[in-house]
């Protein structure tokens, strides 16, 4: 029997191929993402912390001018939070984008893996038909052997009383097998072993 072979591997392979580039893609921004998700959480940090220490010091004397240069800072802070938040939101749909993109790739390639396991299933089937057909010969032969050499013990009388074989049974019947194993590509070995003789 020949071996498996599934006529569209190369689709297959080609399938694959467009996965793991997807997958690369899908990387890539998911790293730029989770890049701007640290300058959002450092950005907000950072205003929390400006927040508590302007807190702490309302005891203290500040002047008009202390009070407004803080001001200005946490106006600076807030405009670069909001800066990350917005490029943060702008990323989305891009890594939306690439999901459904990484989703439909998988998609693809599975469509083609079904295809492949339905036609290697179809393979084994076959492969498991051959082989009791195989089975089912060899059961025959063992079948016929056994037959001919129960027949062997027949003796011939040719009309004066003397026994005389008019050809060696034994001899026919390894002719015989020999030629059938010889058809099915089988040595004597292999026979006997198949069959259990």
């Amino acid at each position: 029997m020949k071996r498996f072979r599934f006529p569209l591997e190369g689709l297959l392979k080609v399938r694959d191929l467009k996965q793991k580039q997807v997958m690369a893609e899908m990387a890539d921004i998911t790293e730029r993402v989770n890049n701007q998700r640290s300058i959002v959480e450092r950005s907000e940090q950072e205003y929390r912390d400006e927040m508590e220490r302007f807190a702490r010091s309302q005891g203290e004397a500040f002047s008009i001018d202390m009070y407004r240069t803080f001001d200005r800072y946490i106006d600076r802070l807030e405009g670069e939070k909001a800066r990350a938040h917005d490029r943060l939101e702008e990323m989305r749909p891009e890594l939306e984008r690439m999901q459904a993109k990484l989703l439909e790739a998988r998609r693809e390639k599975r469509v083609v893996e079904l295809l492949r396991e339905r036609h290697l299933n179809r393979y084994n089937e076959e492969v498991r038909r051959e082989e009791r057909r195989e089975l089912q010969e060899l059961n025959q032969l063992r079948k016929e052997v056994s037959s001919v050499s129960e027949d062997t013990s027949v003796v011939f009388d040719d009309g004066d009383g003397s026994e005389e074989r008019t050809e060696d049974l034994r001899t026919r019947d390894a002719r015989r097998r020999a030629e059938y194993l010889e058809q099915a590509g089988l040595t004597e070995e292999q026979a006997r072993r198949s069959v259990g003789l």
